[in-house]
Formats: C-alpha cells, sequence, structure tokens
C-alpha cells in the first residue's frame, strides 16, 4: 500500500506538472486536500504496519515453539525406534545365543538358575540378603561378620588325585 501511496504522489506531480505546461493550475485548495489525505493514508498505513509486524512476531514465537515441540516429538519418535530395534536385536541375540524362550516351557531345565539369580528382582529379603553377602567384603579386615578379598592372586589347589589331575591339565 506504501509502495502504490508513493505511485499515486507520482501519478499526481507528473499530471500536476503536464497541466501547468498547458497552462491549467490547481487551486490551492486541492494540493492541501490531497497532501493531507495522503499523510492520513500514510498514518493509517504506518499504524497498520506496525500491528502486523507485532502480530507476525507473535505468530513467529508460536511457530517457533510448535517447532520445537514437534523436533520433541520426533526425537521421542526416534528414540523409541531405536530402543524398540536395540530390544529385537538383543531378543535375536538371546534367541541365537540360548535358544527361543517360546520354544521351551517353564520347566526348562535353566529355570531353577533363572530364578536363583533374578531373585533379588522380584524378592525384598533376597535383595537385603545378597547385600548383606556382597557387603561383608567392604568392612575392615577385623570386622567380626567380614571378610576381605585377596590382595593378590588366589592360587588353586593342588590337585588331590590323579584321576582329578588329568582333568586339570
Amino acid at each position: 500500500m506504501a509502495e502504490i501511496l508513493r505511485g499515486l504522489e507520482k501519478l499526481r506531480k507528473l499530471r500536476k506538472e503536464a497541466a501547468a505546461r498547458k497552462g491549467v493550475c490547481p487551486p490551492p485548495a486541492a494540493d492541501e486536500a490531497f497532501e493531507s489525505e495522503v499523510q492520513n493514508l500514510k498514518a493509517l498505513i504506518k499504524k497498520r504496519t506496525e500491528v502486523y509486524e507485532a502480530e507476525e512476531r507473535a505468530l513467529r514465537v508460536m511457530l517457533e515453539g510448535e517447532q520445537e515441540e514437534e523436533r520433541k516429538r520426533e526425537m521421542e519418535k526416534k528414540q523409541k525406534k531405536e530402543k524398540e530395534k536395540l530390544l529385537q536385536q538383543k531378543r535375536e541375540m538371546d534367541s541365537k545365543l540360548f535358544g527361543d524362550p517360546e520354544e521351551f516351557p517353564l520347566t526348562h531345565v535353566l529355570e531353577p538358575f533363572t530364578q536363583y539369580y533374578l531373585q533379588a528382582e522380584y524378592s525384598l529379603p533376597a535383595l537385603i540378603q545378597i547385600r548383606h553377602e556382597w557387603d561383608q567384603y567392604l568392612v575392615p579386615a577385623d570386622h567380626p561378620e567380614g571378610d576381605f578379598i585377596p590382595p593378590g592372586w588366589v592360587l588353586p589347589s593342588p590337585p588331590s588325585s590323579d584321576t582329578w589331575a588329568t582333568a586339570v591339565r
């Protein structure tokens, strides 16, 4: 609109000059009315431009917020997809190493061992017992219920029989 207004002012000036060459002069009141109307329109355009710029800034802020939320959602989807992929790879690896878990019934040969090693995940008393057994190595050597980790290599005792000695080799 500002460009149209400038174009209108140029056109008025050119027509005024063309009229002056022909010897026709518009009254000064017409010039004043035109200038007054142009000034009113410029003020109106300036106000509207400020309002539009404020709205544009607000919309940009909202758009940036939405884009940030969209990026977060995409990142969460990507992380979830990667976790699912890793979980699937782990399942495949476990299946290759230990066999398909759906093939074997719950009374599988290794089930007691699995229950033993996972008992702390399901039972608070078992967790406390296991923790106590591990913590006994964290106390000073003179503690009555404690034990200590040897500072060097622990060498095995010699075989107790000739048969056992052949198996060790």
